[in-house]
């Protein structure tokens, strides 16, 4: 999924030193008024009045996409905001979002400055590259690795890791410990799907690369440059987060170049995204550096999959009935005495529409991946400067009742299906069929959204085929440790905050049953 590192934007997170600040932002504040006041600056979209210095930073703290969805209800579907002299723009609407970000896409594809990540991946991280020619030559690419008729080349590596992750539920069924299964498993499958192998090592250093990343990105301190760019030019001695930058690119560079041509030697047999690229070298264009990152940068979006799957066991807890739907649906499809296949999925309508569910009720990015408009632009009235950020409400366009109907906000795979046939409806127009805006807009829209679906559907269903979900209870029978509304920010996504559950087999044989089959495909690799 291209929803990566989306927290890594400075955009909505500015931490600067105010100290260090105060006299540039009082620069800043005279030469919006004063640009702000007269012409064109006068028919900026509406929005709450900022305080000098920091415009609206009481709006850009805590869970932002909820305060974004309460300012539509005052401002309407397009709210302008400011920071430090940046003008942000809060799409919150389905229609705004797609005028804007899909059909004006040739001057709102750009993304913010983010002069850390820049130096952290040599500029080489198609998420935060601008159109040029290295951008379009690393998009058509992967598109070719990833593209809808690529997938099932992956089916095996996805199903071996799939198998892998429901015999990991049952067989440690601690009601904390999940979140590390999902990891592992998912982590381990978009390893093999990329490089045609998986090891525990290989997992651990790509974790590593993911968490550095996020994690040094949204430092405060990091910040500091991206808002006074100058200060990029102090050479690394100068500057400890410069020096832990370069580092971090020279290690994980090191890192994908290994696996990238441990990869090639081990030759062309098993279907890989690397043995794609290989094959297809000499017409991609890509240097060998682009050619490392880009299948980096694929690993990046497995931290998305594994927070969806979370918020997915919520969901079960929370709506039992859907599970028992999907029981149904599953014995009605598979014959007795054998594991779901990638086959059987495609006759499972209800299960195709929870992978669409789970990312609509509860995007893993609630505020998108920003743009960045490379020209003015006039859109109904409202001016909106070159240079301004272009902020979608996910949260709020995948709740939007006007959309998906009264009961939005709760977590319904039934709304993908026609009440007549029981089969997959179109989905809402500017949705590109996915039932969602999670995957993004435009130019940008997620290269690795046939990927990710699959994923999450190989991954539901097993679990769904072999466990039964259920909350853990208290003494008066309600479930506990279950913060409904709370997230976890990891940087890059928002996943549940951990709760306990448990997960049995759903009948007697289904371990032994998973243990066999995952025997089967080790001895095929």
């Amino acid at each position: 999924m291209d929803l990566l590192t989306q927290r890594a934007v400075v955009t909505l997170g500015y931490h600067p030193n105010l100290a260090t600040l105060g006299a540039v932002l009082v620069l800043l504040s005279a030469v919006a008024f004063l640009s702000n006041s007269h012409g064109a600056w006068k028919h900026l979209p509406p929005g709450p009045r900022g305080i000098p210095l920091l415009g609206n930073v009481s709006q850009l703290l805590g869970d932002k996409w909820l305060t974004f969805t309460a300012l539509k209800e005052k401002y309407g579907p397009i709210v302008h905001l400011t920071a430090a002299g940046q003008h942000i723009i809060v799409l919150n609407n389905l229609k705004v979002a797609s005028d804007l970000m899909d059909r004006k896409s040739s001057v709102t594809s750009h993304r913010p400055q983010n002069i850390v990540v820049g130096i952290m991946t040599g500029n080489l991280l198609i998420t935060f590259l601008n159109p040029g020619d290295v951008w379009h030559r690393m998009r058509r690419a992967s598109q070719e690795g990833l593209r809808s008729s690529s997938v099932p080349l992956y089916y095996p590596a996805l199903y071996r890791e799939a198998v892998s992750l429901s015999v990991k539920m049952l067989s440690d069924p601690s009601k904390m410990e999940w979140y590390g299964h999902i990891q592992g498993a998912v982590a381990g499958g978009a390893i093999r799907m990329i490089y045609g192998r998986s090891s525990e090592e290989d997992v651990s250093t790509l974790n590593e690369y993911v968490k550095r990343l996020t994690m040094s990105a949204t430092s405060p301190a990091a910040h500091l440059v991206d808002v006074l760019p100058w200060l990029n030019v102090f050479p690394a001695w100068m500057s400890p987060w410069k020096k832990m930058a370069q580092r971090a690119f020279e290690t994980d560079s090191g890192t994908f170049k290994k696996l990238f041509r441990e990869t090639e030697r081990r030759g062309m047999d098993t279907p890989s995204m690397v043995n794609t690229l290989t094959k297809n070298a000499k017409s991609l264009g890509l240097a060998e550096e682009e050619e490392y990152w880009l299948a980096g940068a694929v690993f990046t979006g497995s931290q998305t999959i594994i927070d969806v799957l979370s918020w997915w066991l919520m969901a079960m807890l929370l709506y039992p009935e859907t599970q028992q739907r999907a029981h149904d649906e599953i014995d009605h499809v598979i014959a007795k005495g054998r594991l779901p296949t990638f086959e059987d999925c495609k006759k499972m309508p209800y299960m195709q529409a929870m992978v669409k569910e789970v990312i609509r009720w509860r995007p893993i990015d609630p505020l998108g991946l920003p743009h960045t408009t490379s020209e003015d632009i006039w859109y109904e009235g409202f001016f909106i400067p070159k240079g301004s950020m272009l902020v979608p409400n996910v949260w709020a366009i995948n709740r939007d009742p006007d959309t998906f109907g009264p009961d939005a906000h709760h977590f319904n795979p039934a709304r993908h299906l026609d009440d007549t046939t029981g089969n997959m409806k179109p989905s809402p127009a500017d949705t590109k069929e996915e039932g969602h805006v999670s995957f993004g807009f435009g130019r940008r829209i997620c290269v690795g959204r046939h990927f990710a679906n699959k994923m999450l559907l190989i991954n539901m269903v097993l679990l769904a085929w072999a466990t039964k979900i259920d909350a853990e209870r208290g003494p008066d029978g309600r479930p506990i440790g279950l913060d409904v509304d709370g997230c976890v920010d990891e940087g890059v996504t928002v996943r549940p905050v951990p709760f306990p559950c448990n997960i049995t087999p759903r009948f007697p044989g289904a371990l032994s049953m998973l243990h066999q089959g995952l025997a089967e495909l080790r001895l095929h690799e």
